[in-house]
């Protein structure tokens, strides 16, 4: 089996722990780790064995040292030595410390890849993704012996052997591949690249595939200072749209000298800013590579910047437009007719009544069902694509409405269905019995019986005392 990919690592803390409870060598900047005493013998096992399990405590070198043996070793050239952990934060802060021992600059012996981040060799390509999202449809199978397991892959090689790709794959399969529409953010970004406008969408569509960039401390004085700050940055952006506050985030945040200190000052999630700015590089690539080829749609639009923002996110958003009913509740268009509320946090909160349509991003339930991240529009931006939304039935489209139910099955629902309902009914008339038992007229008749029975063995107790004396 191949080896393992380039690096990610353990959570900053348990890295930190690592790295404080070890002493640096003359000359160098590696650390001595527990590990170091088996190296060896942890070399030579991997070398006679396919399938290795190494257990150590925590700070024992396990993630940063591990792959450096192997790589020393000679284990790199029959394939790629990696490291897999579920935070992306783990991955590179752990990446960085190997390739800091090793003498290397990121993306070159040493690299890795997560979401919308990839500092990784073009030849070298190591994707998180695969490890926490399995693709739809992958199989697993459980096999009892190696001598399964080798024919298995015998008879599965023999088969991909056999496909000829210019006819099987190339001329068949491509030919019936199914395109569907994107949606949400990048349907509107798309439609903001044909309009020549995407400097508008790319920093919104970005700032959506993040976390909640806001901070909300838990403090009243200074949740105060955190709400202004929120409100201003607001009024910076119209005060009538969120998705233009995110915007407004975005680009102040980027332009400032020091972004870390422009976060803490505005109670926003650095973090959160940091990893937005790489995915609007990445989004920016693609799109620029979308506009090269020849068949990308292209568009006019004659209008205000905030008009022409607007539209586009009606492109991606209409499936979210909620139109007001009763007093501050909206309707949703979808067909459903679900009461909202704008949440708490939007700019346009208490302004219900100075709006009619409106377009969301996404529903939060709480106590009430709330729409965050709103933004007005104007019915005639979306009056011909309402009609979308009811020109099928979700229900008509889920496998469980088109799968077919034998006779055996329905017969065996229907005496389940049965017994649970009489259950149900055992259960009820039980019920019924405890509450007769329990209420106040059977109490004192319970004792009453009892004191009479009580009164009856006190008099048979002294009529057997009589006659033996």
């Amino acid at each position: 089996m191949s080896r393992f990919p380039a690096v990610a690592g353990r959570a900053p803390r348990r890295q930190e722990e690592e790295e404080k409870g070890c002493t640096s060598q003359e000359g160098g900047t590696t650390p001595t780790f527990p590990i170091q005493k088996q190296r060896k013998k942890l070399i030579q096992a991997v070398r006679d064995n396919s399938f290795l399990i190494v257990t150590g405590n925590t700070g024992s070198g396990k993630t940063t040292q591990l792959p450096k043996y192997l790589y020393e070793a000679g284990f790199s050239q029959h394939g790629m030595i990696g490291v897999t952990q579920p935070r992306k934060v783990a991955a590179i802060s752990v990446a960085q410390r190997v390739a800091e021992e090793m003498k290397c600059s990121l993306g070159s012996k040493v690299g890795y890849q997560v979401r919308f981040d990839d500092c990784s060799s073009k030849i070298v390509k190591v994707t998180m993704d695969i490890h926490l999202n399995e693709m739809a449809g992958d199989i697993l199978v459980f096999l009892t012996g190696q001598f399964e397991i080798e024919k298995s892959c015998e008879l599965l090689f023999q088969m991909a052997e056999s496909v000829d790709y210019d006819y099987d794959v190339q001329d068949t399969t491509l030919d019936g591949l199914l395109v569907l529409p994107c949606y949400g953010s990048m349907t509107t970004v798309i439609k903001a690249a044909s309009l020549d406008c995407e400097d508008l969408l790319l920093p919104i569509a970005a700032m959506l595939s993040v976390e909640n960039v806001f901070i909300r401390p838990v403090d009243p004085e200074y949740q105060k200072e955190a709400e202004q700050r929120h409100r201003e940055l607001a009024a910076k952006a119209g005060g009538f749209n969120d998705f233009a506050t995110l915007a407004v985030i975005f680009e102040q945040c980027k332009s400032s000298g020091a972004p870390a200190s422009w976060c803490q000052k505005h109670w926003i999630h650095w973090r959160c800013l940091f990893s937005a700015f790489r995915v609007e590089a990445q989004l920016r690539e693609l799109i620029r590579k979308l506009k090269q080829q020849s068949d990308f749609p292209r568009e006019t639009f004659e209008g205000p910047k905030h008009e022409v923002l607007r539209r586009c996110l009606c492109a991606g958003y209409f499936k979210n437009v909620a139109r007001r009913s009763v007093g501050r509740t909206f309707c949703t268009m979808d067909g459903r007719g679900s009461p909202v509320h704008i949440h708490p946090s939007s700019a346009l909160h208490e302004q219900e009544t100075k709006l009619e349509w409106i377009i969301f991003h996404e529903v939060l339930v709480t106590t009430k069902v709330y729409a965050r991240i709103v933004c007005p529009i104007r019915y005639e931006w979306v009056r011909d694509l309402l009609p979308k939304l009811h020109e099928f039935n979700a229900h008509d489209l889920s496998s469980v409405a088109r799968r077919e139910v034998r006779e055996d099955a329905r017969r065996r629902w229907t005496n389940k269905e049965n017994v649970k309902q009489l259950k149900d009914g055992i259960s009820k008339e039980v019920l019924k019995k405890m509450q007769r038992r329990n209420d106040d007229k059977s109490i004192s008749d319970a004792r009453a019986r009892f004191l009479e029975r009580k009164q009856q063995r006190i008099q048979d107790h002294g009529d057997t005392l009589k006659e033996t004396g």
